[in-house]
C-alpha cells in the first residue's frame, strides 16, 4: 500500500500518498490510529451510504471510499480526509466534529452548524480579525482532565460561490494549475475546487492564520438562521444533543452509540453554550465577530 502518515484531528492516519492537502506529515514510524483506502473492503463491519457519489466501508480501524460514480483527484482527496477518516475515528472510539473551531488569546470556540450555515464563512471573517483557524468543518475534541480540547484539522477553508466573505478576500477566479494571491498575510491562495463535480471553492490560508497545536475550548455556537442578530444562552441538555448530533458517527453496535454520548455528556459539563443568530452579511458578520469579543473570555462566557 503506497501509503504515507499524516496527523489530523488529533490522531495519526495512513492515508494514500496521493493527497496533496497541506497536512502534516509523520517522518518517523508509528502505528497509524486508522487506514484509509480506495475501494471495497471484504466483509466490512460498516457500510453505509455516504452519500450519491461513495459509500463508507470500515472494518476495525480501517476505512475505504466505494466511489458510485467517477471521481477525480480532488473529490478523493475530500472524502478520504474530509469524511471518512472522521468516521473512522469515531468509530474506534475518538471523537471529530462537524464544527469549525478557532482561538484567539486563549479563548476557543466550535461553532455548528448544518451544511451551509455558514461556518466557513464565518470562520474567514474572524481569521480577518485576528482569529486563527484550527478547521472551518471539522475538528479532533478530546477530554483531557478538566479540559475539552481542540484538535487541529488542516489549514485550509471551504467557501460557497458568493460567500459574502468572498469580499474580504478579494478571491479571483482560479484555472488549473495556477493558484491566485488572496491576502498574502492570512490567506495563501485560491486552491480551486473542493471536488471536481462540486461549487464549493478551497482556500489555503498561511501559518499566521492557522492554530497548528491543539487549544482549549471554552464555547460552542450554534449558528441560528434568523436574520436579526439575537444571542441566547442554551443549556447542558441542549448543547449535549447538539454536540451528538454533529458527530461523524457511522452505523455502530448500541455498545458504541452508548460510549459516545457519554462523552458527548462530559463535553457538555465543560462547556457552555449560546444560540446565535445574524444576517449573513458583512454588517451581520461584524456583529458576530464583536460578540465574540466582548463576550467570551479564556475561561468561558
Amino acid at each position: 500500500m503506497n501509503n504515507q502518515l499524516v496527523r489530523v484531528y488529533g490522531s495519526v492516519a495512513s492515508i494514500p500518498r496521493e493527497i496533496c492537502l497541506p497536512l502534516e506529515v509523520i517522518s518517523e514510524c508509528v502505528l497509524p490510529d486508522v487506514i484509509a483506502s480506495i475501494g471495497a473492503l471484504d466483509n466490512p463491519e460498516t457500510a453505509f451510504e455516504l452519500d450519491a457519489a461513495v459509500d463508507l466501508h470500515i472494518s476495525g480501524n480501517c476505512v475505504s471510499v466505494y466511489p458510485k460514480m467517477e471521481l477525480g483527484p480532488r473529490g478523493y482527496e475530500h472524502y478520504i480526509i474530509d469524511h471518512a477518516v472522521p468516521h473512522a475515528l469515531t468509530h474506534i472510539g475518538k471523537y471529530v466534529l462537524h464544527a469549525a473551531a478557532l482561538s484567539k488569546g486563549g479563548k476557543g470556540v466550535l461553532l455548528l452548524g448544518a451544511s451551509g450555515a455558514g461556518k466557513s464563512s464565518l470562520c474567514a471573517h474572524l481569521i480577518k480579525n485576528g482569529w486563527q483557524a484550527l478547521g472551518d468543518d471539522a475538528v479532533g475534541l478530546a477530554v483531557e482532565g478538566n479540559t475539552c480540547v481542540m484538535h487541529p484539522a488542516y489549514p485550509g477553508l471551504r467557501l460557497h460561490p458568493g460567500d459574502t466573505t468572498t469580499e474580504l478576500l478579494a478571491a479571483s477566479t482560479e484555472s488549473d494549475g495556477n493558484t491566485e494571491a488572496v491576502d498574502g498575510n492570512l490567506f495563501a491562495g485560491v486552491a480551486g475546487l473542493v471536488a471536481e463535480y462540486g461549487y464549493k471553492t478551497r482556500v489555503n490560508i498561511t501559518e499566521t492564520s492557522f492554530q497548528s497545536s491543539s487549544h482549549a475550548a471554552q464555547v460552542v455556537i450554534l449558528l441560528g438562521q434568523d436574520e436579526n442578530f439575537r444571542a441566547t444562552r442554551i443549556g447542558s441538555v441542549e448543547l449535549c444533543a447538539a454536540l451528538t448530533g454533529s458527530m461523524f458517527f457511522p452505523a455502530a453496535e448500541n455498545i458504541k452509540a452508548i460510549e459516545r454520548l457519554q462523552l458527548v455528556s462530559s463535553f457538555a459539563t465543560k462547556l457552555s453554550g449560546h444560540k446565535i443568530d445574524y444576517p449573513r452579511t458583512l454588517q451581520g458578520l461584524d456583529e458576530m465577530s464583536q460578540w465574540l469579543e466582548t463576550n467570551i473570555s479564556s475561561s468561558g462566557v
